[in-house]
C-alpha cells in the first residue's frame, strides 16, 4: 500500500502509452455516450472479467484517480458535488453509492489518440 492507503498499481506501460486498463474504461466510456453512472465494485466486476489480473477494486480507484488527475475524465455524485481529490474523501465518494465518471474533451482526443495508434502485425 502507498502512502494514505491507496494501493499502488504498476503501470504497464509508463509515458504516454496508455494502459489496458485505461483504454477499457475510456472504451466504456465511449459506448454509454461519454458518461457512465456506476459504483466503484460495479466498475471492479465489469473489468475484473476482462482484466483477470484485478483483484481488488481500489485497483480501479487508482486508475480513474489518475485519470480525473490527468483530465480524461470528470468524477461526479448525483447530489451534484464533484470529485475533490482528497484522500480523506475517497470512502465516502467511491464506496457509499454510485458516482458518475464522465469523459472530457482532452478524454476524447486522448480516446481518439489511442484507437488511431498503428496495431501491430504478425510481421511486427
Amino acid at each position: 500500500m502507498a502512502a494514505g492507503g491507496i494501493a499502488s498499481v504498476p503501470t504497464e506501460a509508463p509515458g504516454i502509452l496508455p494502459s489496458k486498463l485505461e483504454c477499457a474504461i475510456l472504451s466504456a466510456l465511449v459506448h454509454f455516450h461519454g458518461r457512465c453512472d456506476e459504483s466503484l465494485w460495479n466498475w471492479f466486476l465489469a473489468l475484473e472479467s476482462a482484466f483477470p489480473w484485478l483483484k481488488n477494486p481500489d485497483q480501479v480507484r487508482v486508475e480513474l484517480k489518475r485519470l480525473w488527475v490527468d483530465g480524461i475524465v470528470e468524477l461526479e455524485k448525483a447530489v451534484a458535488s464533484s470529485y475533490s481529490g482528497r484522500i480523506e474523501d475517497d470512502r465516502q465518494f467511491f464506496l457509499v453509492s454510485s458516482f458518475s465518471t464522465v469523459l472530457t474533451a482532452k478524454g476524447a482526443v486522448r480516446w481518439d489518440s489511442i484507437r488511431r495508434w498503428p496495431k501491430p502485425t504478425l510481421d511486427d
